[in-house]
């Protein structure tokens, strides 16, 4: 647990400490602690892109998850690894893991397991290009989410299945579904999020010419990431918003936000 807690305060004692756990679990011969300590440290591991060291750690986990016949466990690792490799580029490792995870979650009937791993797979097949692909698994997490009434997990689909139809250059029908998930984030006054999708709602309006639009919803974007010091996040939208002033004219307004 403390190498868990401890890997956004200090990685290096989150290592030591799931180092600890690993030599404890071994000398009492605690396979599932052992298991959740290889785990855990592969967690830390993969966070510092450290992918062997985090790939050789989940292996570990899989295979003592895989005696203890653990389908729970077993499930977890799969979904971690596939995240690994996809992170890494090796898409169609990515998916196999994925697919492993979301076999056995089916089996034990986990709906909140189904829909997050079918969103994983989605996201998958997007980054492959295969865009009926992952169409159809967004489509499918969706309803699955709709079903358990997880309203952050449906306006997360809705977003990812308007990032779809924006690479299909259907703005219109992108627009639909990034307004529809806008206003469930409102409700759950979910700000990082809100600040992703104003950013993408704005992008639409731009490209169907609508200025006015676009420069509301690029104010929306950067008052809620100046909220939560989304750096990252501001700069983008500072620069859409730059571009845009200047595009309609506003050289001056637009140089204080690009500076």
């Amino acid at each position: 647990d403390l190498c868990y807690e401890y890997r956004h305060i200090s990685q290096d004692s989150a290592i030591m400490f799931g180092n600890q756990a690993v030599e404890i679990a071994k000398a009492i011969g605690y396979e599932k602690g052992l298991a959740q300590a290889y785990n855990d440290l592969g967690i830390i591991y993969a966070d510092q892109t450290d992918v062997e060291m985090a790939m050789s750690l989940y292996n570990k986990a899989l295979h003592i998850r895989e005696n203890l016949s653990d389908s729970i466990g077993m499930a977890a690792v799969f979904s971690k690894l596939g995240v690994l490799y996809q992170k890494v580029g090796r898409l169609d490792s990515a998916l196999i893991n994925q697919f492993s995870c979301l076999k056995i979650y089916e089996e034990i009937d986990s709906r909140f397991g189904i829909s997050y791993t079918l969103n994983n797979i989605a996201v998958i097949y997007f980054n492959q290009g295969d865009l009926e692909s992952s169409l159809t698994y967004h489509h499918q997490a969706l309803e699955m989410r709709q079903t358990m009434d997880d309203n952050l997990g449906i306006a997360t689909s809705l977003g990812n299945i308007g990032n779809i139809y924006m690479d299909l250059q259907d703005e219109r029908k992108s627009l639909s579904y990034y307004l529809q998930s806008y206003s469930i984030l409102k409700e759950l006054d979910s700000k990082d999020h809100i600040g992703n999708i104003t950013n993408n709602i704005s992008n639409c309006y731009l490209k169907l010419g609508l200025l006015d639009s676009a420069e509301i919803f690029t104010r929306k974007a950067i008052a809620v990431r100046e909220q939560i010091n989304d750096t990252k996040g501001l700069i983008s939208s500072y620069h859409n918003l730059g571009r845009l002033l200047s595009g309609r004219g506003k050289y001056e307004e637009a140089k204080a936000h690009l500076y």
